[in-house]
């Protein structure tokens, strides 16, 4: 994902990274009551979930019984927050991707 976004912002002066997106989906995943191992796994780490807490910090007790929120990956109520954004331009200058980071 970040040679994606490198490629697709390459025009901008700032290094884009992808860690943004990987909390995020981190997130959304425990909201949905998945254990730390499994969310490792599909991430990419090979540390079985410890990593994970030390990084994103640890799972509402709740959560983890699944009594989470139950995160939606797009707004439910109304439009995104790049809709905002005018995608006019060619270049990566006007590509919302490169606004999310």
């Amino acid at each position: 994902m970040s040679h994606a976004l490198r490629r697709i912002c390459k025009d901008r002066e700032r290094t884009i990274k992808p860690h943004g997106n990987r909390a995020f989906y981190v997130t959304v995943r425990r909201s949905w009551g998945v254990p730390d191992n499994q969310i490792a796994y599909e991430i990419g780490h090979s540390s079985g979930g410890s990593t994970l807490e030390s990084v994103y910090g640890g799972v509402p007790p709740h959560w983890a019984k699944g009594e989470g929120p139950k995160m939606n990956w797009l707004p439910t109520n109304g439009k995104p927050a790049w809709d905002v954004l005018e995608v006019d331009a060619p270049s990566s200058a006007g590509n919302p991707f490169c606004y999310l980071i």
